[in-house]
């Protein structure tokens, strides 16, 4: 048996020993049910030494099942009641690359994902993060963060994921304070979330960014230098998507050279 499905039910508990046959599981469903972290035997999935996607979203999970297989490619646990990741919660998945965790009651990450080499995407949203995680890994692609409480982005902080193309961080409480001017100054990424924050100006971005998102803030100014360090037949922006609508600036704010700088920007909503 390589695929099994159990989701939708009203399971309870994972009995120690329920796999012991199927080893050669890859695939295991148990989303929808009523699970809870006690009652999931110890060994139970660690055994499962070909196991590749574990879906456990939508349960009564209060801890990331621990030790998990190191074949694990996919770990869903979103809408579960998980509040902490333990430093070793994650421990030898050398092979995952894609961890959903969001709609769950995390307050702090930690460095857990800064080990997990072949992780290209991460979903924290709808969590209660106060942090940025602790490190990134250099394989991640993409970043969910929405709709957590995080406040401040520490300098280069994505600069050590130079493959990440996808950063959403809207409906938290950025601050243009809790910035550094190079935050999110980083070639790779193509689109950036920041919607829904308390920002009064536009930070600082790559000239590569391709979409940005800035609806809903406070931000009364618009600057030439968020997007072009100077004004140059070669230094344009490739910016093509530029949302401010829900702030406090008007078209009329906008510098006469802005059309020099954004030359590729299809859409700017104000």
């Amino acid at each position: 048996m390589k695929y099994a499905y159990f989701q939708n039910n009203q399971i309870v508990a994972i009995q120690e020993g329920a796999f012991d046959n199927a080893t050669k599981l890859e695939w295991l469903a148990l989303h929808g049910n009523q699970i809870t972290s006690e009652k999931i035997g110890k060994r139970v999935f660690a055994k499962l030494k070909n196991l590749e996607r574990l879906y456990l979203d939508h349960n009564n999970l209060t801890k990331v099942p621990h030790p998990l297989p190191q074949s694990l490619k996919e770990l869903h646990l979103a809408y579960n009641q998980i509040s902490k990741i333990p430093s070793n919660a994650l421990e030898g998945l050398e092979n995952l690359t894609a961890l959903y965790l969001s709609n769950n009651h995390i307050q702090e990450i930690g460095s857990n994902l800064k080990w997990l080499n072949s992780l290209i995407l991460a979903d924290l949203s709808y969590n209660q993060l106060t942090k940025v995680p602790g490190g990134l890994p250099s394989s991640l692609e993409q970043l969910y963060l929405e709709h957590n409480h995080i406040n401040t982005v520490p300098d280069d902080y994505f600069k050590i994921s130079p493959k990440l193309l996808y950063v959403r961080m809207s409906h938290n409480i950025l601050t243009n304070e809790g910035l550094s001017a190079n935050a999110f100054n980083t070639s790779s990424i193509l689109e950036l979330d920041l919607s829904y924050n308390q920002l009064q100006k536009i930070p600082r971005v790559s000239t590569s960014l391709e979409n940005l998102y800035l609806q809903g803030n406070k931000i009364n100014e618009f600057t030439i230098k968020s997007f072009c360090s100077f004004v140059d037949i070669m230094n344009f922006s490739k910016l093509q998507v530029l949302r401010l609508d829900g702030n406090e600036i008007r078209r009329n704010h906008l510098p006469s050279d802005a059309p020099l700088c954004l030359r590729w920007a299809n859409v700017i909503d104000i």
